[in-house]
């Protein structure tokens, strides 16, 4: 090699070797992606970028705040130049080209839901079951992402909750609704891999996930209105009859053994002080028929947890 052969991207050693000097941004990374940081700099404007390492590159290395799609179709929403129809075609649409993360909630579900129940209403059909919700273009999308395993068990669940409640505080919707809203999300959540090293099979495994599901539903339907609890429960127990229709032991088993122990443990995580506990211990099953509560007393009583002090 001559010298003359050297681009000024190489520099001579003193020892002879030739060593490559930093490249300027815009030929480290082409496609004018390199070039749109510098402009930004440049103008100083954020950077419009979905590729989340280009964005930290650009504000660690340049000072260059920047955005995603996201973050501007949650902004035009938010500020009135697009409704949340517009905003969950989008969101939809990008989950279909395989986007990682897209965040969605209660409001892109119940957007969804609701033009499926206008259509049923208007062709005069029966109210939109599980099936329809996962034939539909946009609500099976978003259905599908709870059984998803690139996303956390515990973030899901939470989704899933918040509308869960949001139904239950619709007056005018069809209980048989919620039922159908519940089945697969909780199923699927069910299925995805947890962060812990699989050692075997443990037995009732899924049922144990269903029933901590549910348990969940039931606490924040207590923190958020003890009125919904009855619903809660009627519709949890609608919804594993459907799951466990062929199999009275792993419904009995989900209903009063995964979903009381289950809020056992989540209550006494809770950092609350231990009367605050033993309200909610009592409290929640109060609101279920008594054959049930008594049920779900004596699974109490039997786990001792140490906040009961029995």
């Amino acid at each position: 090699m001559n010298d003359e052969d050297i681009e000024i991207d190489y520099q001579v050693t003193a020892q002879g070797l030739y060593i490559r000097t930093e490249e300027p941004i815009n030929k480290l990374i082409g496609y004018g992606v390199g070039e749109s940081i510098l402009l930004a700099k440049q103008l100083n404007i954020p950077l419009y970028s979905d590729d989340t390492g280009i964005r930290k590159l650009a504000l660690d290395s340049y000072n260059v705040n920047g955005f995603s799609t996201i973050t501007l179709i949650t902004k035009l929403r938010t500020e009135g130049h697009f409704k949340i129809r517009d905003e969950t075609n989008i969101l939809c649409e990008m989950i279909r080209k395989n986007y990682r993360v897209v965040p969605f909630d209660r409001n892109h579900l119940n957007c969804c839901m609701s033009e499926l129940i206008e259509k049923a209403i208007e062709n005069n059909e029966s109210m939109p079951a599980q099936k329809q919700f996962l034939l539909d273009k946009d609500m099976g999308t978003l259905l599908r992402q709870f059984g998803d395993p690139f996303f956390n068990e515990e973030w899901m669940a939470k989704i899933a909750i918040s509308w869960w409640i949001s139904l239950l505080e619709k007056d005018d919707l069809d209980k048989n609704i919620l039922v159908e809203c519940l089945g697969y999300p909780s199923f699927a959540i069910s299925t995805l891999p947890t962060s812990r090293v699989i050692v075997g099979i443990k037995k009732y495994e899924q049922e144990s996930r269903i029933g901590h599901v549910f348990g969940f539903f039931l606490i924040n339907c207590y923190e958020h209105n003890q009125q919904l609890l009855p619903g809660a429960w009627s519709a949890i127990k609608s919804c594993c009859g459907k799951i466990f229709s062929h199999d009275e032991k792993k419904y009995n088993i989900t209903l009063f053994r995964a979903i009381p122990e289950w809020i056992i443990k989540d209550i006494e995580a809770m950092n609350i002080d231990d009367s605050q506990k033993m309200v909610r211990v009592i409290n929640i099953p109060n609101q279920f028929p008594e054959e049930d509560r008594i049920k779900f007393e004596n699974i109490f009583i039997r786990l001792r947890p140490k906040f009961m002090h029995i």
